[in-house]
């Protein structure tokens, strides 16, 4: 899912990552952490203990610089949003997309949403679920989304009919610029794993979330596998649209991205794959309507 190098313009664009931190002393973000970052759970700054937030970072916006796999987004800063409770994270098995002991209590989560929105971060990943959002992240969610963020937020692991409740609610909240991200393999399949789009087809979109190469907190490389990497390739691609079409709303963007998707499953719109699959080559040709490019 890695794109071809497109011309960008020079506009600074911000990716934030709410999740379990970054490594900080990893090349792949060198000059390219956002002032802003934080930790909202707790005192200990944003350097990740569990490895989770670091690949998720990784994918988003790994550099292109001749080592390993760069992200979607290769030169966009990366605002760290870290909200994993302390002490919770354990060891993440890659392989295993059900195994991840970090915990994130909503109050911290509504806190990273919020610094975003303040920040002005175009781009929101949040590669988290649950069974619920939370009224404070709902409404962290709909503040953001009202000042022009885009959000992804991942569908869930649990290979269920329809995305887990946090992010039905994320979406409920988010004004039309909430993407819910479901994985698929190599070969397109909808991946076991992966929670169907159901009844949030509308803004269901897939993307490579199986063995996706991304280096943990420590900066060795693992094959990771969950609907929280398919979100941020999804992140990655909306970034690099804000980057190349500066004038694009975050409305215009979500839309480009739902409708260049490559259908998969029944035609049209359905209830496993959503409006399909992502393809970032699609959504960069000239688009009937498309007057702000």
């Amino acid at each position: 899912m890695i794109p071809p190098t497109y011309p960008y313009t020079t506009l600074f664009r911000s990716v934030g990552v709410v999740d379990g931190g970054i490594n900080t002393d990893s090349a792949e973000f060198t000059g390219r952490i956002h002032q802003d970052s934080n930790d909202f759970a707790g005192s200990r700054g944003i350097k990740d203990e569990g490895g989770h937030g670091n690949a998720v970072s990784s994918a988003i916006a790994a550099a292109k610089n001749g080592t390993g796999a760069h992200g979607m987004a290769f030169d966009a800063s990366l605002l760290v949003l870290r909200t994993d409770t302390p002490g919770s994270c354990a060891t993440d098995d890659p392989d295993d997309p059900d195994d991840d002991g970090c915990s994130h209590l909503s109050s911290a989560i509504a806190a990273g949403i919020n610094q975003a929105r303040i920040s002005g971060a175009r781009v929101l990943n949040i590669s988290l679920g649950g069974d619920s959002a939370g009224s404070q992240v709902r409404n962290a969610i709909a503040s953001a989304t009202a000042a022009g963020t885009i959000v992804v937020v991942s569908a869930g692991n649990a290979g269920n009919a329809a995305p887990d409740g946090f992010a039905a609610e994320v979406a409920a909240s988010g004004n039309g610029l909430v993407i819910i991200a479901g994985s698929v393999g190599e070969t397109n399949g909808i991946s076991t794993f992966s929670n169907r789009a159901g009844t949030q087809a509308a803004n269901f979109l897939t993307a490579l979330g199986e063995r996706v190469r991304a280096n943990d907190h420590e900066g060795t490389a693992f094959l990771w596998s969950g609907t929280s990497f398919s979100a941020p390739q999804i992140s990655g691609a909306a970034a690099l649209l804000a980057q190349a079409f500066p004038n694009l709303t975050g409305t215009q963007i979500v839309q480009l991205l739902l409708t260049s998707a490559r259908d998969a499953g029944v035609a049209g719109t359905d209830d496993v794959y959503g409006r399909g699959i992502l393809d970032i080559a699609a959504a960069f040709q000239p688009q009937i309507g498309r007057a702000t490019v």
